[in-house]
């Protein structure tokens, strides 16, 4: 498994291609196979994708890797959505599956890697090396249904993957409160509250991705998830003003994951 970032120019794409060849055959040599290669890109970096919505440099790539790896082999990992809110990262995703329709049918799969998380970047490690096994029907079925998705699906897969994480946080959080004699009801509202939402986003990422599951009833989850999520964010941002109230600082990835745009330092 190779992994790259968007460092390409003019003057090092042959020696590129030529170290990724280099790196084949040495493979070959050994019996080892290259199963797969992952390019990596910042959501949060707008000027990487051009007017159309293609990744900057992804053509160059292409050509780099058209000797070494099929396109059901590659993978775009997207990063940096810490930095941005959720609808501009599912917006610039929307917009690069658009802009890559063809590499898309041909297989190219679409990662996430939400926050900057050591366990959360070995899971999708393993996840992009099990999809990318090539000869294995049933999940080249599963990366096709992963590649036909709506923008409440990327949402809901970027909020499931998220929950582990963000529960530290807001743990780190309570913890804080809790040493304060007006924070322990804030905290142990804030538990009960993000508790409940999570049950209840589950329960609808469930009847989602449920196969024996109507398109209608799918149809009226997606949409559920859409205005639970609205309401989930405004009812995170009160209480981040709570707790802001008491001198407590807030970590800026959750800020920006929930779209807060207040702070302690921050002009209102």
């Amino acid at each position: 498994m190779l992994v790259s970032v968007p460092t390409i120019h003019t003057k090092n794409e042959n020696g590129i291609k030529f170290s990724i060849e280099n790196i084949q055959s040495q493979l070959d040599l050994k019996t080892v196979k290259l199963i797969g290669h992952i390019w990596v890109h910042d959501v949060s970096l707008s000027y990487l994708v051009d007017k159309g919505g293609t990744p900057w440099l992804w053509r160059r790539l292409k050509k780099i890797l058209e000797r070494t790896v099929k396109m059901d082999q590659v993978s775009l990992l997207l990063t940096g959505w810490e930095k941005v809110s959720l609808e501009e990262g599912v917006e610039q995703e929307l917009g690069i599956r658009r802009a890559l329709t063809e590499d898309v049918k041909n297989g190219l799969l679409f990662e996430r890697l939400p926050l900057r998380d050591q366990a959360l970047v070995w899971s999708v490690l393993d996840e992009v090396i099990g999809l990318s096994c090539v000869g294995l029907g049933d999940k080249r079925g599963i990366k096709g249904k992963r590649n036909g998705i709506s923008g409440e699906e990327i949402m809901a897969e970027v909020l499931q993957k998220n929950a582990g994480a963000l529960q530290k946080e807001i743990d780190e959080i309570c913890l804080k409160l809790n040493n304060l004699a007006h924070g322990k009801k804030l905290c142990e509202e804030i538990r009960k509250y993000f508790a409940d939402r999570k049950a209840r986003m589950e329960s609808l990422l469930f009847q989602m991705d449920d196969n024996h599951e109507i398109p209608r009833k799918k149809k009226e989850a997606e949409a559920t998830l859409e205005h639970e999520y609205l309401i989930f964010r405004k009812t995170m941002w009160a209480f981040f003003e709570e707790i802001e109230k008491l001198d407590i600082e807030i970590e800026p990835k959750l800020k920006n994951f929930y779209g807060f745009k207040c702070g302690l330092n921050e002009v209102r």
